[in-house]
């Protein structure tokens, strides 16, 4: 069973300003763009320092003012079961701060973990080589002792020293296979130890846990969502706009983004890293994204504004 990614507000959002975006381009009438500022909310918003008013959005005129926008978290993850089995423990609750690395849900793991030991303590016995490499030092010194006799003296004879050199060769055949042998048992130890890992899940970045969708006990399938971690110390914009908008911009330009706090708008720089090189062709639109620095986490990711293009 596939299980589908949760559902974001903020990405029907963005599907509604693709939406909005879009009308926009073909309607320039100013009362169209005064429906449109008001569906989103801005048009009674108030910046911090003074009243903003004669909001605009971007249209095919040439006034080109503000381009209505929502934010959403530049990181946001969620964690799916790589196995089936059963949550044995929740490690941490929604709100906490995580790291990457950090085990935020441990399913049932006892069959994997003494099949890890029992792995690992097969690799660890040495007993086998040591014990094959001491008799191929016996054989060896024995067909050397051997062949020194068989040369000065002839007290050995030439059978008996082709027996000592057969010894000594099957007995370095046999350390070769038994350090063979030591290798598989390494990575027998190094699989059985990936399995175990698979039932402890792990942050992939450094975040807020936002989500977590099972409690103790319950079972879970391949691919079902478990927890879900936003960083919100960065924000993202994704903006729909006009060809001949888009073709002003470029990357690594700063740009000025009004953002909802409250019932007022925080004024933040943004930094443009992405300028789609195709025009979608049903809507006549370009993607354009911009990160900003939240840090001090005065916006609540997910709320909308403008994204000032001139």
């Amino acid at each position: 069973m596939k299980w589908p990614i949760p559902h974001r507000p903020y990405t029907q959002a963005r599907l509604l300003l693709v939406i909005l975006s879009y009308a926009s381009t073909h309607i320039v009438q100013a009362s169209s763009n005064d429906e449109l500022a008001r569906k989103l909310g801005l048009e009674t918003l108030q910046s911090e320092n003074s009243s903003v008013g004669n909001t605009r959005l971007a249209t095919g005129s040439s006034d080109l003012r503000a381009i209505a926008i929502i934010t959403e978290p530049y990181s946001a993850v969620t964690l799916a079961a790589p196995v089936i089995g059963q949550v044995e423990k929740r490690t941490v609750a929604e709100g906490d701060l995580v790291k990457p690395g950090d085990v935020v849900m441990i399913l049932e793991n006892r069959s994997e973990t003494i099949e890890a030991d029992r792995a690992k303590l097969i690799w660890q016995d040495k007993s086998g080589l040591e014990a094959s490499k001491l008799r191929e030092k016996i054989l060896k010194n024995l067909f050397e002792s051997s062949k020194m006799l068989y040369e000065k003296s002839g007290s050995v004879s030439f059978e008996e020293l082709q027996k000592s050199e057969l010894d000594y060769q099957l007995s370095k055949a046999e350390r070769t296979r038994i350090e063979v042998q030591e290798q598989q048992e390494k990575f027998d130890y190094e699989l059985a130890k990936s399995v175990r890992e698979k039932r402890f899940i792990k942050a992939a970045i450094a975040g807020i846990v936002t989500k977590i969708y099972l409690e103790e006990g319950e079972g879970c399938e391949i691919n079902q969502p478990l927890v879900e971690i936003v960083d919100a110390t960065r924000g993202l914009v994704v903006a729909n706009v006009a060809e001949f908008v888009g073709r002003k911009l470029k990357p690594g330009q700063t740009v000025n983004l009004s953002l909802r706090m409250g019932k007022s708008l925080v004024t933040k720089q943004g930094k443009i890293f992405f300028i789609s090189p195709v025009v979608d062709a049903a809507s006549s639109l370009m993607e354009v994204k911009v990160e900003f620095d939240n840090k001090d986490g005065r916006i609540r990711l997910g709320v909308a504004g403008t994204l000032d293009v001139i």
